[in-house]
């Protein structure tokens, strides 16, 4: 676990409910505010300079593909897996039952975000491959160069909310409702 963190590691009152929002509030963010705009962009691009830069239309192609992935991962979290994790923090500290899910442990759910993790770690490799690590041709110009950082910056920002859930928030869920049972 990474201690340099600005995100709450204990097990202190809150501290699951503290560190989901703030994954809501910056990291959700992020994946909604520049994913379709990046998206947008390289489609646009691909479009426009393709004939000059080939790799543009893949860049494209796994933008999209990572926009609706991490959408609908967003949406499970903050539907079902976030609003349990901060039910369960409540019952441990008010000493009630555990509460009720659709799944028979957060150990589910927290799976099904794992390999989703990894899927969008995948793409955000093959990206990296075809951008040359989000560096731009000497040849591109001030749109391609800036859809390069912008990606390279979105990738810095998911690669840390990954992180977070993964090896903060995920193992605390599992070990607070382990503690609970």
């Amino acid at each position: 676990m990474n201690t340099n963190s600005t995100f709450p590691t204990s097990t202190s009152a809150n501290a699951l409910r503290t560190l989901s929002a703030r994954i809501l509030a910056t990291h959700h963010v992020v994946v909604r505010r520049d994913l379709p705009q990046l998206a947008s962009k390289a489609a646009s691009l691909a479009e426009a300079d393709a004939c000059l830069l080939p790799q543009l239309k893949p860049i494209a192609q796994l933008t999209a593909h990572l926009l609706e992935d991490l959408l609908n991962h967003l949406q499970k979290e903050e539907q079902i897996l976030f609003p349990y994790i901060e039910q369960l923090e409540v019952a441990q500290q008010d000493q009630r039952a555990l509460p009720h899910a659709c799944f028979a442990s957060v150990g589910q759910p927290i799976a099904m975000m794992h390999y989703e993790h990894d899927a969008s770690a995948t793409l955000l490799a093959h990206l990296a491959k075809l951008t040359n690590n989000y560096s731009a041709p000497t040849t591109a110009n001030t749109e391609v160069s800036a859809l390069y950082a912008g990606l390279k910056a979105f990738a810095d920002d998911l690669h840390e909310h990954i992180r977070v859930e993964n090896e903060e928030l995920f193992p605390s869920a599992i070990a607070l409702e382990t503690q609970h049972r």
